[in-house]
């Protein structure tokens, strides 16, 4: 990330568990903001936690999300790639842009993405509507999807911190308003009320609840020629793309 986001810019949420971790990884450059989550409650949580905390420090922008568990080797053509589409979205502010995968197996544990009509050109591939998305379906289905050319989801995305608080809102208004509390009483360094107000989040999946809901609200870049595999998922087989 730090290619092409500086580290004073780079947000880390974590959870309580892995806190200590987290405290020696960054003990010699301080620089990133890490955000303790009390407990896990899900990716909704895990996602809104430091958009909230983002919009507190600035309200107009564009935020890259991407999960700690995937590893990307050409990390150059990957990070250029992200910065094409934060600039496509300060274009288009309205849409959250995935990142899609090539798939390669009809499988079950990522999400499929439909991919739709062209909204314009990007790198070698071109921005596209979404169609479509379901979140770890059926083996019927993932086989549907792989014949039709759907592109397997890597969770990441890039969105203004606006459209993502509002989508949230819209369709997780109790999520919202706990994590939105929670955030503001980050500057009070009261952690027993922190913690009472996160536990009490009903847990959601960002996917699920969020990405299969609005599909007119998204677009999906498809990455290419990078080396990229999900290690917290055990593989059936090789999971990468090039």
């Amino acid at each position: 990330m730090a290619l092409k986001i500086p580290p004073v810019q780079t947000v880390i949420a974590t959870c309580r568990a892995h806190g200590k971790y987290m405290e020696q990884e960054f003990t010699e450059a301080p620089r990133q903001r890490v955000l303790v989550q009390p407990e896990d409650r899900g990716t909704g949580a895990g996602i809104f936690f430091p958009a909230y905390w983002i919009d507190s420090q600035d309200p107009e922008a564009v935020v890259a999300v991407f999960p700690s568990d995937h590893f990307i080797l050409e990390e150059s053509t990957f990070m250029g790639h992200v910065a094409n589409v934060a600039a496509s979205v300060q274009r288009d502010p309205a849409r959250l842009v995935l990142f899609g995968a090539t798939a390669n197996e009809p499988d079950t544990v990522y999400g499929w993405i439909e991919p739709g009509g062209p909204l314009g050109k990007l790198d070698t591939d071109s921005l596209r509507h979404v169609r479509r998305f379901w979140e770890k379906p059926s083996e019927d289905r993932a086989q549907a999807c792989l014949a039709s050319g759907c592109r397997w989801n890597t969770l990441v995305f890039v969105a203004t911190i606006s459209t993502l608080l509002d989508v949230g809102r819209r369709l997780l208004p109790q999520l919202m308003a706990r994590m939105a509390r929670a955030t503001r009483l980050l500057a009070t360094e009261r952690p027993l009320v922190i913690e009472h107000v996160y536990g009490r989040a009903a847990k959601a999946d960002f996917s699920r609840t969020i990405l299969e809901a609005c599909p007119a609200l998204l677009a999906v870049s498809t990455i290419q020629a990078v080396t990229w595999s999900d290690l917290g998922t055990l593989p059936k087989s090789d999971r990468h793309f090039r």
